[in-house]
């Protein structure tokens, strides 16, 4: 995860909203000041917004019609990568002709997408980027708390009446942010415990649900996520991996577990 964390803060203090609204703040700061600067992108160390993509082209899932939910989206940058998806692998000027067998270029990602995030200055830097891009009403960006915010304010009538939902729901680090929180909610548990009954309310009946995680490893984020019904795992993103100890591991972890009840 990048540092984002200059002041060394107690690691509670990054699952609280104030810590997110004052790092957004400075960001949207940095973003008016020089346009480039479009803030920080989670495991972009571990090239993990390629990777994702690269996974979710090897599901069969129609490209026009894909509904994505990102769920703390930041800066919106894992949705204008899946915007983005295959813009620039149509042109090779150093070779223009695929090896035979090769893979075609594959097209963007062009069905409905929804971001949310519970820091409105996310959203604020979110919006100020889509600005810049081509007009795009099929993206958009809202403020919405996964934890406590009504489900229908992010389900469209046609995913309300059909008790549906997404096809695909996106997590890369929220988790990780929420359990470092302190506080509990109204059952008296971590907030975290609360997190998987609220995105399978979210995910279709076979859509999936695409989590990145620096903080759980695959064992933990599967008795978080697939330990009762509703989640089964479907696969995997593969990184780097390193040896420590005689014990072999990835820096980061991504899971993709489809809804089957």
């Amino acid at each position: 995860m990048p540092d984002t964390n200059p002041e060394h803060l107690p690691s509670s203090a990054l699952g609280t909203k104030a810590y997110w609204d004052s790092l957004y703040t400075n960001e949207v700061k940095n973003h008016a000041a020089n346009p480039s600067d479009r803030g920080t992108v989670w495991f972009d160390d571990s090239d993990a917004e390629a990777k994702i993509l690269s996974y979710l082209a090897t599901e069969d899932l129609p490209r026009d019609t894909t509904t994505f939910l990102d769920l703390g989206c930041g800066n919106g940058s894992l949705l204008f990568a899946l915007r983005d998806a295959g813009a620039d692998s149509s042109d090779n000027d150093d070779d223009q002709e695929q090896d035979e067998g090769a893979d075609a270029p594959k097209e963007s990602w062009t069905g409905r997408m929804l971001g949310v995030d519970y820091s409105p200055r996310s959203i604020e830097l979110a919006t100020s980027i889509q600005a810049s891009r081509p007009s795009d009403p099929c993206l958009k960006f809202q403020t919405w708390d996964i934890l406590s915010g009504p489900l229908l304010e992010v389900l469209n009538d046609t995913q309300a009446q059909a008790q549906a939902g997404w096809d695909v729901v996106l997590d890369k680090g929220t988790f990780d942010a929420i359990s470092l929180s302190s506080e509990t909610d109204s059952q008296g548990r971590r907030l975290n415990e609360g997190y998987r009954d609220r995105v399978l309310g979210l995910v279709k009946k076979g859509g999936f649900f695409i989590i990145t995680s620096c903080n759980w490893t695959e064992p933990e984020l599967r008795k978080w996520f697939e330990d009762r019904e509703g989640f089964v795992l479907d696969g995997r993103v593969e990184y780097r991996t390193f040896s420590f100890g005689g014990v072999k591991g990835q820096p980061i972890t991504t899971l993709c577990f489809k809804r089957i009840d």
